[in-house]
């Protein structure tokens, strides 16, 4: 009965496809991003040795592999930090992890809670790296590229429509493997170049902030 379907990503239209959905009436137009909200954190503010994770503390968005990276990669980067921006409540789900526990046990795991975007923009403009551990299918999660935009380049795994959303080598990584192991190599490559990490986010002020206004999103739904 519709005339057009918008999807946020071609990982989308596809499986929307393969579901029996009619791949004629539909039109891929990505998610875009409120740049005011998000402004520009100067690549030298970035801290090399804190990640951030944004998102529902849920398992479908991984936090659990992330934790487990921290845990392995702190071993050989004594600085590292990771912030924690989001709870289950975002998703109405109960708790699946014990966060006091962690935080005790992990000092240097700060969890936020739910807090305004405009912290956690703030986050973004002073972390090094923006981790996007979803095991599941992803559509095209804002928070890579609120993350980008705001200078911070992206580490996620191929799945969904996460691989569409950054510019591999440039303002991100794409880890093929889906598994804890995989995502700690990866970003054990990136800390380890901090020169890299500062240029990907040089990268991502130039890529991002033109590719993913909003503006452009509503061009292309009224056209």
């Amino acid at each position: 009965l519709v005339d057009t379907i918008f999807c946020v990503s071609h990982a989308q239209r596809e499986k929307l496809v393969s579901e029996g959905a009619p791949g004629d009436k539909m039109m891929v137009i990505h998610n875009g991003v409120d740049l005011e909200r998000f402004p520009v954190g100067p690549p030298e503010l970035h801290d090399p040795m804190t990640l951030v994770f944004s998102g529902a503390l849920v398992y479908d968005k991984g936090l659990h592999l992330l934790i487990g990276s921290f845990i392995d990669l702190k071993q050989k980067y004594p600085k590292l930090r990771l912030e924690v921006f989001g709870s289950a409540s975002l998703w109405s789900r109960e708790e699946y992890l014990d966060i006091g526990a962690l935080a005790r046990e992990l000092p240097d795991v700060v969890f936020h809670g739910r807090v305004p975007q405009e912290r956690i923009a703030e986050g973004f403009r002073r972390s090094g790296l923006c981790v996007i551990p979803s095991p599941w299918f992803d559509p095209f999660p804002l928070t890579s590229l609120e993350a980008q935009v705001s200078g911070c380049p992206v580490v996620t795994y191929r799945v969904g429509g996460l691989p569409e959303g950054l510019v591999e080598g440039k303002t991100g990584v794409v880890v093929e493997d889906i598994s804890q192991h995989a995502l700690t190599a990866a970003l054990d490559r990136l800390l380890d170049d901090p020169m890299r990490l500062r240029e990907m986010s040089r990268h991502c002020t130039e890529i991002a902030r033109e590719r993913f206004r909003w503006e452009m999103v509503v061009d292309l739904i009224i056209r």
